[in-house]
């Protein structure tokens, strides 16, 4: 083989480097945690179009052309073996106008959920992909104005309210009003859609830089872009749409009354859904796609600002449609027209959200529909488990083991906690000897024994009337089929390993708190709740019954009997007798008693009975008292401090005798020369 020179090596590198370098992000990735999240997000989209019993409706891959204005250019265009120009759905709205046209159709309310094909730069982050997943709902038909439009957006506000993806606005515009607004601003009306993509722009770029690309690269008159920025700054509600009607320019065009006519009517229709307070008005929405001819709208979500913003932050569009009337008559050999109108949801956008979401408040993904996980501690028990997990699936429950003879048992649980599985069934020989089952829970971790009773189960499944409600910690004196059965049913809560709260108790307290910030703000007085004066306790506190005693403490062990102090009416345990008579003498503990935190004021009567009361006392006390006594008793405890005071002087003075002796015996030594026992002898 001849040897390669440097210029052919580099052209070798560069082929190489062609052909193994990955294409840019086509479409979301297939890892099993997406496709969870997407499917969940899926179902809640069409839950509203089942509901309204809307026609699911599939249209093939068809070529497309033509239909899509300045955005054609995002088309995928293909040639096939015979030389014919085919292209890639761009969206599911031109198949469904073809389908209607094709079979002469002039009714149709449908939903359909499709792969879409867009030649655009893909974005991760925002969920922007070359292929990716729409949801759409059309209604075809002539049918009186902005009835079925008022429905598509009542459709868009159920999805995004079900998914609960946080506050979301919708802004609705009249392609009539832009077509009218650009002819009295004096923009040629072959610019008109050029301009529109300019325009749309306005959610992601400011108007300056709006009004740069329509001056220098569409060649707009400066004056001209400067009367469109006059409009499109514009956004509001029914208001701003009865004042576009008073506009001195915009009321001289025919087509853009007709759009706000429709648009004013669409707003009472609105606001009888109860949706109003979700639309608005905005003269900037201008989407490009060519065959809209009236409405349009476009839904974006909304993330709490900063509190020195005073505008909504924009996170990004998840849903757009608008009226295309004249779209079925572009397919149709005779020209007949079919009104339109519809939606589009963005599956993928709203699946980047929501997985983002979960990431933050660290969610788990459930990415198995496993229900019950069949593990062992012991070894070479595999031959136990195929029986007992052929059992489970004999009886329909969606079980699950490890394809290894010998497996850890942490190894086994750790795998159900990262997998989301709920429940474990363990087995053991000794479990095995005594004829029972140990059933876990991968959530609480909390483990019980259970029996297996086939005539029980039988009875139990074959009436389905019969089957009990029960609660978590009812599943473990169950059958071992029927109580993993009731773990996946209505009855049994918090086996996804996400906090459930009961929504209808919060929307009424909900409720209660706007009635009463409601009432307040108009000036009516809110009821106070009313409470009892602070009274003095007529028991006797108990803080020594427990001192120094050993209490034995187990998970069953009521908490009135575990360590510490029990509060019975406030239902918590203080660790000391310090806090204790802190929590009892609280503004906490009074009010759960039903008293406030203020005392009686005495009335003058009240202080003289009082006063009478505490002169009676010491009356009685003073003739209870022995005056010699207490004399007596003075004059023994001043003997004992003469006493105490003359054996101190004593041991002073017997003390100051022995220093003075010890300093005599040094002086001694010194003139002998030496200072003491065992010294060197030493003269000075």
């Amino acid at each position: 083989m001849p040897q390669l020179g440097l210029l052919h090596g580099r052209a070798w590198a560069a082929l190489l480097g062609q052909l193994l370098r990955p294409p840019r992000v086509v479409c979301l990735g297939a890892a099993h945690s997406h496709s969870q999240v997407a499917e969940a997000v899926l179902a809640s989209q069409l839950k509203p179009h089942q509901e309204k019993s809307n026609f699911i409706l599939k249209t093939p891959k068809e070529m497309l052309t033509e239909k899509y204005g300045e955005d054609s250019g995002l088309i995928y265009d293909l040639k096939d073996q015979g030389g014919e120009l085919l292209s890639l759905r761009y969206d599911l709205t031109v198949p469904f106008a073809r389908y209607m046209a094709m079979n002469k159709l002039k009714k149709m309310k449908r939903y359909h959920v499709g792969k879409v094909w867009r030649r655009e730069s893909p974005t991760i982050v925002q969920g922007r992909y070359r292929e990716f997943c729409q949801c759409d709902f059309d209604i075809a038909g002539d049918f009186d104005p902005m009835i079925p439009d008022a429905e598509c957006l009542k459709i868009i506000c159920e999805i995004l309210t079900g998914l609960q993806l946080g506050d979301f606005l919708i802004k609705v515009n009249d392609r009539r009003i832009l077509d009218g607004m650009f002819a009295i601003c004096g923009v040629p009306e072959s610019k008109f859609r050029a301009i529109c993509s300019s325009i749309d722009k306005l959610d992601k770029i400011p108007w300056k830089d709006v009004r740069h690309e329509m001056v220098t690269e569409k060649g707009l008159a400066p004056e001209v872009a400067d009367r469109i920025g006059d409009y499109v700054q514009c956004h509001g509600g029914l208001s701003l749409v009865e004042q576009m009607f008073q506009d001195p320019r915009l009321s001289q065009s025919k087509q853009a009354l007709e759009g706000l006519g429709d648009l004013k009517l669409l707003f009472e229709y609105l606001t009888l859904f109860g949706i109003a307070e979700k639309i608005c008005f905005d003269l900037s929405l201008a989407r490009g796609l060519d065959y809209y001819t009236g409405v349009i709208y476009e839904a974006v979500l909304l993330q709490n600002p900063a509190p020195a913003q005073e505008e909504p932050l924009n996170v990004g569009s998840v849903a757009a449609g608008g009226r295309y009337d004249g779209l079925v008559g572009m397919f149709n050999p005779k020209g007949h027209q079919v009104p339109c109108v519809g939606l589009s949801i963005g599956v993928e956008r709203i699946f980047s959200i929501v997985e983002q979401r979960m990431k933050t408040f660290g969610e788990k993904i459930r990415t198995t529909e496993t229900q019950v996980f069949v593990a062992t501690p012991q070894k070479n028990f595999l031959q136990e488990r195929l029986k007992l997990i052929a059992e489970l699936w004999d009886a329909g429950i969606k079980a699950e083991l490890l394809y290894k003879n010998n497996p850890k048992l942490l190894t086994q649980l750790h795998y159900c906690e990262n997998m989301g599985i709920p429940l474990v069934v363990i087995i053991g020989e000794q479990e095995l000897k005594e004829g029972v089952i140990k059933l876990r829970s991968v959530a609480t971790r909390e483990e019980s024994l259970a029996r297996l009773q086939r005539e029980m189960l039988s009875l139990l499944e074959g009436k389905p009337a019969l089957r009990p409600k029960v609660a978590f910690y009812d599943i473990f004196r169950l059958p071992i089929h029927f109580a993993v059965k009731m773990a996946s049913s209505s009855g049994t809560k918090n086996l996804d390993f996400r906090r459930k709260w009961d929504k209808d108790e919060y929307e009424k307290l909900a409720e209660k708190r706007l009635t009463e910030e409601r009432e307040k703000k108009d000036g009516k007085p809110v009821q106070p709740v009313k409470r009892e004066l602070l009274r003095h306790r007529d028991y006797k506190v108990d803080l020594e019954s427990k001192l120094g005693k050993t209490i034995v403490i187990t998970k069953t062990t009521p908490q009135s009997e575990m360590g510490g102090y029990y509060c019975n009416v406030c239902d918590c345990v203080v660790k000391d007798s310090i806090n204790f008579l802190d929590h009892i003498n609280g503004k906490k503990h009074q009010r759960n008693l039903g008293m406030s935190m203020r005392v009686e004021r005495s009335t003058l009567d009240q202080v003289k009975k009082r006063f009478e009361v505490n002169k009676k006392k010491m009356e009685e006390k003073q003739k209870d008292y022995d005056f010699e006594e207490r004399m007596k008793e003075l004059r023994e405890e001043e003997e004992k401090a003469k006493a105490y005071k003359k054996e101190k002087q004593k041991e002073k003075k017997r003390k100051a005798e022995e220093d003075l002796t010890f300093e005599e015996d040094d002086e001694m030594a010194a003139v002998m020369g030496f200072s003491g026992f065992g010294s060197t002898k030493k003269s000075y």
